[in-house]
C-alpha cells in the first residue's frame, strides 16, 4: 500500500461541464462533501494561487472548515490543489476526526473526454507528513475512496438534474 490514494470515476457528461462543476462555487456547494451536510462557501478564487475556503456541518455535529490552495489549473484538463482542515480564518488545524491525519494533502485531478463522457483520475498524496501521519493515511485509504465515490455520485445526480 503506497502513500498515494488513486481513484478513477467516469461521468456521463462532457469534461468541460465536469471541470466547471469542480471550479465554480455555485456548483460545488450543491454536490461537494458528505451527503446531507450543510455547506457554506467563505471564499472562492479558482485560479493558480487562489483558494477555496468553506465550512461543512453534519446534521448532529460541529462545523468543520476546509481550505484548498490551488497550485495548477489547466482548463478543462487538470486541477491540482493542496487541501487541509482549517479554522474559520483559514489557518491549518488538525483533522477533527483523527489527530494523526496528515495536515495537508496534495490532490491531482485529470479530466479526459472519451465518447462524450469524462474519465476523472484523482490522486491524493500527503504533503510533508510524519511517519505516523503516513501510517494513518494508508490505513484510511478505504474510507477516503468511499467518501470520494459518494461525493462523485452526488455530482452525477446534480448534473443530471441541473443544467451547468
Amino acid at each position: 500500500m503506497g502513500t498515494q490514494v488513486e481513484l478513477t470515476h467516469t461521468f456521463n457528461a462532457p469534461r468541460e461541464l465536469v471541470f466547471k462543476a469542480f471550479t465554480e462555487s455555485e456548483h460545488l456547494q450543491n454536490w461537494w462533501g458528505p451527503e446531507g451536510w450543510v455547506f457554506q462557501v467563505a471564499k472562492a478564487d479558482f485560479r493558480p494561487g487562489g483558494v477555496f475556503h468553506y465550512s461543512q456541518k453534519p446534521v448532529d455535529g460541529d462545523v468543520m472548515w476546509v481550505k484548498f490552495e490551488y497550485n495548477e489549473m489547466i482548463v478543462p484538463e487538470k486541477l491540482i490543489y493542496t487541501s487541509y482542515f482549517s479554522d474559520e480564518e483559514g489557518n491549518v488545524v488538525r483533522a477533527p476526526f483523527n489527530e494523526n491525519w496528515p495536515l495537508k494533502i496534495k490532490n491531482t485531478y485529470t479530466f479526459q473526454e472519451l465518447d462524450g463522457k469524462t474519465i476523472l483520475m484523482m490522486t491524493g498524496t500527503p504533503v510533508s507528513a510524519t511517519e505516523e501521519e503516513i501510517k494513518t493515511f494508508k490505513l484510511s485509504q478505504k474510507m477516503f475512496k468511499e467518501g470520494f465515490s459518494g461525493t462523485f455520485t452526488q455530482l452525477e445526480n446534480y448534473m443530471s438534474t441541473k443544467s451547468i
